[in-house]
This record gives C-alpha cells, structure tokens and sequence, in this order.
C-alpha cells in the first residue's frame, strides 16, 4: 500500500497530531536544482542529529584506531570508515542546516581499556543503527533526489557492517593464535 508522507513520518515517529509544531519551512532538497519549500517536523531534524551523532562521535580516534592495528589489510579497512563517516556526517549536517535545524556535534570518550574488539563490537552497533535510520529518513524526503541519497548512505552502511564484522573476525582470529605466555620461574 502506497502511504502518504504522514503516515511515514507517524510510522517512524509514533502518532502525530495534525497540529503539533514545526521547525519551519526549509528546503528539502540537498540539490540546488530542485527547490520545493515544505514543512519539516522537529522530529526529522532530530532525527538526522541523531544519526550525525552516530556517525561523528568516534570520526576523530579512527587515525589513532589505525595505529593501533598492526595488520595493514585492517588498518585500511579502518581508515576507510573513518573517511566514509566524515563523509556521511556531512550530508547528514548539510541537511539538518537546510531544514533550520542546528547540527549538534559531539564526541564520545575514547576508552581504550576495553580493547579493540570491544571498540569495533559498539561500533557494529551503530553502524547498524546508522543504517536503518538513514532508511527511515530516505523514505521521509519529498524529493527524489535527497531520497536516493540517504538511500544510497543506508547502502554504503550495509558495506560498513560487513567491514567492521571482517575487521572483529580478524581481531578474533589473532587474539586466538596469540599464544600466552610460557610461565616464569626463578
């Protein structure tokens, strides 16, 4: 069944009343050739700073998250994250600023006490938060082109999972051949 843009905004973000409050008119279009003035509801713009939340908190320890890694396949892997989520923060800020939203940037506490494989565990997490909240977003756009580019985001995401499960595979398998320590006596 074909749902109009009300009833996807009301499957995302629960019911809503005809009269709630809005933003303001923005443009909705990322592309500067097509210009349509609509309504974007404060839970839209909330919703993409969450998704830039998501994509940004850890942007800035991937070069740091490399240097940790000694296997030089999975250094790549991790550097091209980093570059991907920066990328996709951007589209995500750019389109929060379009709607008159304010992007709210942050970054996580970097604990790297938990080890590698912890790290790389949360950020399979978001990477597959990340993923479904850009479709949530593609199917609220009201143009085609901002549509396929969140669309084409959640895509890149599904590649970003698979990445990141390659890298905690890797991590598994060298923490497993890494042999412990022959005990030590006097």
């Amino acid at each position: 069944a074909v749902r109009s843009r009300r009833e996807q905004t009301a499957l995302c973000f629960g019911r809503r009343s005809p009269y709630q409050r809005h933003s303001g008119t923005a443009i909705i279009s990322l592309s500067p050739s097509v210009r349509k003035k609509v309504t974007v509801p404060d839970s839209v713009v909330a919703l993409l700073n969450t998704i830039l939340d998501l994509e940004y908190t850890i942007v800035v320890y991937y070069p740091r998250l490399s240097r940790m890694v000694s296997d030089r396949e999975v250094r790549d892997m991790v550097n091209k994250l980093g570059v991907a989520s920066v990328r996709h923060a951007d589209v995500v800020a750019r389109a929060i600023t379009r709607f008159k939203g304010k992007p709210v940037w942050a970054l996580e506490p970097f604990a790297l006490d938990d080890g590698l494989s912890a790290i790389f565990q949360r950020q399979l997490e978001k990477e597959e938060t990340a993923r479904r909240l850009h479709l949530h977003i593609a199917a609220l756009m009201q143009d085609d082109r901002s549509r396929t580019e969140f669309e084409s985001i959640s895509r890149e995401e599904e590649s970003h999972i698979a990445i990141v499960k390659d890298i905690l595979k890797r991590l598994s398998e060298k923490e497993r051949s890494v042999k412990p320590p022959a005990p030590q006596f006097f």
